[in-house]
């Protein structure tokens, strides 16, 4: 249904399902569709929707994706009339009987309208009829609901892994009155339309399930943009930094057994070749055992060349122990995030930190090799003064001055109050004011190695209207997204002269809460008691610290019966077999030669490269890695496949650590994903040049209708074909007649065109042969890469 326009968009890769270890589609009585407002590089980073996705499928259901089609394929939708479709199997989303959507920004919300909008769905819940799918919505955003009910049919409210089976089992198609009725019984489900005026309690898992996590895990084609294995350690935070409501709403605290850990670490990089294992939690330095855990995914993981990185930490509880474990193969980026450099305003948002432990370790991190750190700072935090600004400055330039050469990152972004946090009664901060300190900051720090990015504060001040709206702000919404607003997170299209039009037009001011009064996202049950977190926004106006309960007993929050017992140190009993190698002077190199199909015929040369190297990770091939910061296997390419195009020759060069006596191409084959796969193989000689040195042609055959034979007589018989070619700002023009080795028409084009840098490209000359207009309806393949020597073509497995 959308194919066809894949070759007329900028990302096309981003609009295919062919991933590694992607799930059979179950047949059910209800039909599903997990659905996230943003491109699919974002949506699948989250480990939340790969979570539901698993658990749906393992539960026999039907259950397939969707993501936010980019600005350019959206337009071509609404040209043509297309309704936005699934993943998996390009249905229409209006088909499906559940849509539920992920939303973890404030900014994305419009987003959400825009794909209920392309998929010819009523962004109003009002509107919809019993042939409608029912609209629910979950992530951080919903624990205030309220500026969304007009548009959600429901809300779930909390952890999503066994109450999303339970909406899914209620349901009955195109029955809709009824089936919110049943949704609005399950705890943790808020049904506007049926459960108005009662409270609504967070849905809580008590434990982390090994068997909940999405195993194997999904290997997309296209780089993520947090690619990696990501495993959920923990969840919940005890620390209660006052400004954090992912601290709050996740509480209490629940650690995964290390022996998960290790077994999911093992069998995700098996089943995936994943060059990092990304430990998340919020305090993930909490960990008990956090040490001899990382010591033995470091055995587990080194001889296949995985590294293992952390979230932010709070910097005082690294250790050294902890530093050389996570050095041991590759050193990912390490993210201290003290948020201010001012010890009283440290108090103030109850994040009491040791600066100078902060100061040691990155002394440290920087002797084992770290060559790049980063730090997370917050400006317009309660109570601060021009004064903390200069405390801010001061540890900055400190942190600059300790890296000298070394990078560092400093991301500086504005205060934002949530609901459900202490910091929920703050004032909205002031933009200029923000931009103000922003612009100081920026411009005392004068060292060249210190690069400072920050978040625009009017998306800040736009996030904190909507985090603590109400219904006032729906038709805001809306507004915002008539006029064009979706994609707001990402800065090219965020406008705030667009909020400032629909505020004014739908006569909306945001009203300052106080202490006294009710909330209105109060009807919302976190588990936390209000009072607890009045308490708390006392103690933070009078600078007092509010310990970690288990460090000095339960502090009152509500989250748990108030036992809490200090954690031991747990035992690993997970055996880790360490497989030691001996190194070889000289590995073995061999060249060969694969093809790609259908599954890769939109990937770049990037993504066909970062597959191949993960394939060697998955093999049991005795793979040399390179040396130094990121090891990766020494595979060396012939020239880059052209995006859009099929190929049965495309060549590599790779290096063994010995002679591999065993059949290499089916040990590649069975690590390989669909539709790459090895045909020819030869061990070569050191001494034989690189494949881009040696090729220098290709041969292609382009089938399809549409192609201009009156172009193709010119090629034959004119001495000169200019082409105009764009680049940048500047035109430049290109005679593409010499760059033709040869060409035939016999009812398919053949086309043999000479490779380098300055010659014509394959889309040029499909362009000059068929036009702009076909090229979508084309199918090319990449017959071989030869070598033209002394007047004859060769292989270049054959030398």
């Amino acid at each position: 249904m959308v194919d066809h326009l894949l070759p007329l968009v900028k990302k096309p890769i981003r609009y295919t399902d062919h991933e590694l270890n992607l799930p059979g589609l179950k047949s059910s009585r209800v039909r599903i569709c997990l659905a996230f407002p943003d491109v699919y590089e974002i949506g699948m980073s989250n480990l939340g929707i790969r979570i539901l996705y698993h658990i749906l499928n393992r539960a026999g259901f039907h259950v397939e994706r969707s993501f936010a089609p980019w600005t350019d394929l959206g337009q071509l939708l609404r040209r043509e009339g297309i309704p936005w479709v699934s993943l998996e199997t390009r249905t229409p989303l209006k088909d499906f009987d559940l849509i539920g959507f992920s939303i973890h920004t404030e900014l994305s919300v419009t987003t959400a309208l825009y794909m209920l909008d392309l998929a010819q769905i009523p962004i109003h819940a009002e509107d919809r009829g019993k042939n409608d799918p029912i609209i629910i919505a979950g992530g951080p955003v919903v624990y205030n609901p309220l500026p969304l009910i007009p548009f959600i049919d429901a809300f779930v409210i909390g952890d999503g892994e066994e109450v999303m089976v339970e909406i899914a089992r209620v349901l009955e198609p195109g029955r809709r009155e009824e089936n919110l009725s049943r949704l609005a019984q399950i705890e943790g489900v808020y049904v506007p339309a049926e459960n108005h005026g009662r409270k609504i309690k967070k849905r809580t898992i008590t434990h982390l399930k090994e068997e909940d996590f999405p195993m194997p895990p999904l290997l997309p084609i296209c780089e993520l943009t947090h690619d990696r294995l990501a495993i959920e350690v923990a969840r919940g935070c005890l620390w209660g930094c006052r400004f954090c409501q992912a601290g709050f709403v996740n509480r209490p605290l629940r650690n995964r057994n290390p022996d998960e850990i290790l077994r999911l670490a093992e069998r995700g990089v098996r089943k995936t070749g994943w060059e990092e294992v990304s430990l998340l939690a919020f305090s993930i330095l909490d960990y008990p055992g956090l040490s001899p855990l990382l010591e033995k995914l470091s055995d587990s993981l080194s001889r296949r060349g995985v590294g293992i990185s952390l979230p932010s930490i709070r910097g005082e509880l690294l250790t050294d122990e902890l530093l050389m474990s996570l050095s041991r193969v590759r050193r990912s980026g390490l993210t201290f995030a003290p948020e201010t450099g001012s010890s009283r305003l440290r108090k103030i948002i109850n994040k009491e930190i040791e600066e100078e432990r902060i100061f040691q370790n990155l002394k440290k991190a920087y002797e084992l090799g770290w060559r790049q750190v980063k730090f997370y700072f917050m400006v317009g935090l309660p109570g601060e003064t021009d004064e903390d600004v200069d405390e801010l400055i001061r540890m900055i330039k400190e942190i600059g001055r300790m890296g000298r050469r070394r990078g560092v990152k400093v991301s500086i972004a504005p205060f934002v109050p949530k609901p459900h946090t202490p910091f929920q009664w703050a004032p909205l901060p002031n933009r200029e004011e923000l931009m103000e300190k922003i612009n100081r900051i920026r411009g005392s720090i004068r060292r060249s190695n210190v690069k400072i990015t920050y978040h625009n504060p009017e998306l800040s001040w736009i996030e904190s209207i909507i985090a603590r709206g109400d219904e006032r702000l729906a038709p805001v919404l809306e507004t915002v997204y008539q006029k064009g607003g979706h994609f707001e997170d990402w800065s090219e299209y965020f406008s705030i002269r667009r909020w400032r039009e629909a505020f004014e037009e739908n006569s909306y001011q945001p009203v300052p809460l106080k202490e006294q009064t009710e909330l209105p996202w109060d009807f919302i049950d976190v588990g936390i008691d209000k009072d607890f977190l009045k308490r708390e926004w006392i103690k933070a106006k009078e600078g007092k610290i509010t310990e970690n309960c288990r460090l000095s007993g339960c502090q009152g929050c509500g989250a748990c019966d108030g036992k809490m017992e200090k954690e031991t140190e747990p035992l690993i009993h997970y055996r880790v077999e360490v497989v030691k190698r001996k190194p070889v002077p000289t590995p073995v190199r061999y060249r060969l030669k694969y093809t790609v199909g259908e599954a890769y015929r939109f990937a770049s040369h990037l993504d066909i490269t970062r597959a191949i190297y993960r394939t060697f990770r998955r093999s049991d091939l005795p793979v040399a890695f390179s040396q130094g910061f990121n090891p990766h296997p020494r595979v060396s390419f012939g020239p880059p496949k052209p995006v859009g195009v099929l190929s049965q020759g495309e060549y590599l060069d790779f290096r063994l650590n010995q002679y591999y006596f065993g059949n290499i191409i089916a040990e590649l084959n069975s690590a390989f994903p669909p539709d790459l796969r090895a045909v020819a193989i030869r061990p070569i000689r050191a001494d034989i040049p690189s494949l881009t040195d040696l090729i220098n042609i290709h041969h292609y055959v382009i089938e399809g209708e549409g192609l201009r034979m009156e172009k193709l007589s010119e090629i034959k018989s004119s001495d000169k074909i200019i082409l105009e070619r764009k680049k940048d700002s500047s035109t430049e023009y290109i005679d593409i007649k010499p760059d033709i080795f040869r060409i035939t028409y016999n009812g398919r084009l053949e086309l043999y065109l000479f490779f380098g840098k300055w010659r014509a490209k394959l889309w040029e000359v499909i362009n000059y042969l068929y036009g702009r207009e076909m090229m979508g309806r084309l199918r090319i393949t990449r017959i071989d890469q030869m070598i033209l020597s002394k007047g004859k073509l060769y292989s270049p497995l054959n030398l």
